[in-house]
């Protein structure tokens, strides 16, 4: 499976569940990322884009998109926020400690 490798930001200045939706979402597309975990996920987002999904359901979508970026992340990168903005979402460099 193809990782992020290097520092990368894929949204900034929103912590609202749609923007970080269609920013993920947008960020695993574009890249052509082969996740299982993303091929399943593609009902639940047919179903957000045509606006049938309640609050409730859209946080459990941007629960999964998060564990797919996650387990995107490459060795000794993980997927989170930025030291010190907690609305810049992105791929980042371990600690010296955590790396592998």
């Amino acid at each position: 499976m193809e990782t992020v490798n290097t520092p990368t930001i894929v949204s900034e200045g929103t912590l609202k569940t749609s923007d970080l939706i269609e920013a993920f979402a947008g960020f695993i597309e574009n890249h052509r990322f082969d996740h299982a975990d993303w091929f399943d996920l593609h009902s639940a987002l047919a179903d957000y884009f045509e606006g049938h999904l309640n609050d409730e359901q859209q946080d459990y979508l941007l629960e999964d998109l998060r564990t797919v970026m996650e387990d995107i992340a490459g060795p000794n990168v993980y997927f989170g926020t930025a030291e010190g903005d907690g609305a810049c979402f992105g791929f980042w460099p371990l600690p010296e400690e955590e790396k592998e």
